[in-house]
């Protein structure tokens, strides 16, 4: 045997010991991209739904806003009145509060709740949503919540048209936005503001009523 064939000889084993090692590699390796992505496919599927909600609710503003400019149109030419106070959608807004027996404020949006002090005998968790839509509506809970004093609230009406010869007040609404009853209230034009007093939760609106 030649220096060179024992030379050869002795690389063979190593040769297929490295040849035997790369293929234990390439067999434990994904054979394609597809087989590594299905771990992305969650992320990409949320991705789509919250886009899809955001196209919804773009699309929800932008006809509420279509259907106020035709309003206000109406309200200027002295066609038009409503019941309940129409108004430019807002965006939407919300606030949460722990309030206890020494009282305190929640604001929402433009809108104000002031609880004063004794009107609660213990903490309670106060949630206030103001939507976006046609008209200054509030809607508190825990719904029912009663009050050991009265509770002033103040609705802001400054993105809102007020017709000729009418007088505003806050309203307490039930179900399908209908005219429950009426809360003493108190116009401040200069402010923009009406006022009211009420000793529980539900859901509050302005309306307009004739002069």
């Amino acid at each position: 045997m030649t220096p060179s064939s024992r030379f050869v000889f002795r690389l063979a084993p190593f040769a297929l010991v490295t040849l035997a090692a790369l293929a234990a590699c390439t067999s434990d390796a994904p054979t394609s991209l597809s087989s590594a992505s299905p771990s992305l496919a969650p992320v990409a599927s949320r991705t789509v739904a919250e886009d899809a909600a955001r196209d919804a609710e773009r699309a929800e503003f932008d006809r509420l806003m279509m259907e106020w400019k035709k309003y206000e149109r109406s309200v200027k030419n002295g066609v038009a009145t409503a019941q309940l106070l129409r108004c430019e959608p807002q965006k939407r807004e919300t606030d949460t509060r722990t309030i206890g027996p020494a009282g305190g404020e929640i604001q929402v949006g433009p809108h104000r709740l002031r609880i004063p002090a004794g009107a609660l005998d213990r903490n309670v968790t106060i949630s206030a949503v103001a939507p976006s839509g046609p008209v200054v509506d509030v809607e508190f809970e825990p719904h029912g919540l009663q009050f050991a004093a009265p509770v002033e609230l103040t609705l802001d009406y400054g993105h809102c048209i007020v017709p000729a010869k009418q007088l505003l007040q806050v309203v307490y609404l039930g179900v399908g936005q209908k005219i429950v009853a009426e809360q003493p209230s108190s116009d401040h034009r200069d402010l923009s503001q009406v006022r009211a007093v009420t000793d529980h939760f539900s859901g509050y609106a302005i309306a307009t009523r004739t002069q």
